[in-house]
């Protein structure tokens, strides 16, 4: 008797080697002249299926918020806002779909994927896909702030120096959330 890997593995062959997919490696779709990858274009709303240039995907799971789905839901499940933290508490963000949405934080990645999974230069890691930095997005926004010895945000006059935030600079985090 074969073992299951083998099985899985008997089974799956034809389909990648058969010619109708191929790894992506080049920008495609509707987000193709933004700012991004490849590796991120196959994950965003519109260029998930096959139809929409997306020739790696076997299979995809795919959500559509806020529509009617007969027997279906639209309320669950909300693994994105999982995800994703809550920007839209912090002044001079506001939610965008470019960031993951409206975010609720439940969740975060390991440290090790962060940091230790991926080589240098691999594309998975890069900051459409794991988000390290992020720019104040919010109109008009300015704000004078203080900046602790670490570089931590702290209110304006409890650092070693004050500076003005504006939308486009990019965001100090705090040392704590409260």
């Amino acid at each position: 008797m074969l073992p299951i890997s083998k099985k899985a593995e008997d089974a799956v062959t034809p389909i990648i080697t058969g010619g109708k997919y191929e790894l992506i490696s080049a920008r495609y779709g509707k987000y193709a002249a933004e700012p991004g990858d490849y590796y991120h274009d196959m994950f965003r709303w519109g260029n998930q299926r096959r139809s929409q240039g997306n020739m790696e995907a076997i299979w995809t799971f795919e959500m559509e918020y806020n529509r009617d789905v007969n027997g279906g839901t639209i309320d669950n499940p909300q693994q994105r806002r999982n995800w994703v933290p809550a920007f839209h508490k912090l002044d001079g963000m506001v939610n965008a779909d470019s960031i993951g949405g409206r975010g609720n934080g439940r969740l975060r990645i390991s440290n090790f994927v962060k940091y230790g999974l991926y080589e240098k230069g691999d594309i998975r890691n890069s900051n459409y896909n794991i988000r390290r930095v992020m720019w104040y997005n919010k109109l008009g926004f300015s704000k004078e702030v203080g900046i602790d010895a670490k570089g931590f945000l702290v209110d304006k006059d409890k650092g070693v120096r004050n500076v003005t935030l504006k939308t486009g600079d990019q965001v100090i985090p705090h040392e704590e959330i409260h």
